[in-house]
């Protein structure tokens, strides 16, 4: 219960902070102009045509999830952590590459649940009057495409996570371990846990942006502009130049620090 508890309000905290940063990146990811299309455009336009509660569209999936996949990640993290330090001394900490291997563990067994909501998620951030709420997308979803639609962009994003989270745990129990020395075991951690996510998200944009727009794009091979992982990161390189696969990246970085400090 207090995980499901502590689950619900981490979720909310997260949505509340986070989630209108969240779709301005995606916006930004997701737009195919190649003229400039930053973070005050995007914010521009938002409030301007569509309202300021445009910027929290899709927070129904996550914030429904959270509970229960908070739950679950930390039933999971527990289970790969003992599993990966079964013979390390219980009294010497962790080392960086043990913490970043069970980061890329929990990262794998996480997509499971977490690809459909990002799916989900994603489709509701860039759709205008397509889909109504989550439960009308994934009415909709289910019912034209199968119970297969909602592994769209799947491989991408177990990718993203299991290379994200072996980043995130590396860099936060390295820099826990520096921090801590000099600012104390509260700011010490909290700051680690800020580094952890802009260790995350650096590691692995490339992959986000990618995955955001193969899980927007039509599920029918016929409308589909990329075929893979692969043929859109060349499409975009293509078009946009290595520049293409880091849009809306100074967004995440604002986001990210607070979201995991």
């Amino acid at each position: 219960m207090s995980d499901l508890l502590g689950g619900i309000g981490r979720g909310v905290a997260l949505v509340a902070v986070g989630h209108p940063f969240d779709t301005i990146k995606v916006r930004i990811q997701t737009h195919s102009s190649t003229n400039k299309f930053g973070f005050f455009e995007v914010t521009r336009q938002i409030v301007k045509n569509e309202g300021i509660h445009r910027f929290y569209k899709g927070s129904g999936p996550p914030l429904f999830s959270s509970a229960v996949f908070s739950a679950y990640y930390l039933w999971l993290y527990g289970a790969v952590k003992r599993f990966v330090l079964d013979d390390h001394p219980t009294h010497v900490s962790p080392t960086m590459g043990q913490m970043a291997l069970v980061g890329i563990y929990c990262g794998c067994g996480s997509t499971i649940l977490n690809s459909p909501v990002e799916l989900i998620k994603c489709k509701l951030q860039v759709s205008n009057a397509e889909y109504r709420n989550m439960w009308n997308c994934m009415r909709h979803l289910y019912v034209t495409h199968g119970i297969r639609s909602f592994s769209q962009g799947f491989w991408c994003t177990l990718l993203r996570n299991s290379f994200g989270d072996g980043f995130y745990y590396g860099g936060y129990e390295l820099s826990k371990f520096r921090l801590c020395k000099y600012l104390g075991q509260y700011w010490g951690i909290l700051i680690a846990g800020g580094i952890g996510g802009i260790a995350y998200w650096t590691s692995i944009y490339p992959l986000d942006v990618v995955k955001s727009i193969l899980q927007t794009q039509p599920w029918e091979q016929s409308k589909r502009t990329y075929t893979g992982i692969l043929d859109c990161a060349n499409k975009i390189i293509s078009k946009h130049g290595w520049r293409g696969l880091w849009k809306g990246y100074t967004v995440c970085l604002i986001r990210s620090f607070p979201t995991n400090a």
